[in-house]
């Protein structure tokens, strides 16, 4: 499966939407980062962990 590459700068159209959007969520742009960072890696962890397991050198440890 290819992987598109992702570019490390942020457009700056996408993170003034966003700003905006959390504005209207009545946070600021970084506190609604920070939450919505949070709620990803609770909502991955237990895939991140399987994933862990299949690799048998991190499994093994």
């Amino acid at each position: 499966m290819l992987r598109k590459k992702i570019d490390p700068v942020v457009n700056p159209d996408s993170w003034e939407r966003f700003r905006k959007f959390a504005t209207i969520l009545g946070k600021s742009a970084r506190t609604a980062l920070e939450e919505a960072m949070e709620e990803y890696m609770k909502n991955h962890a237990d895939e991140a962990r399987a994933r862990l397991k299949r690799i048998p050198s991190i499994a093994d440890k």
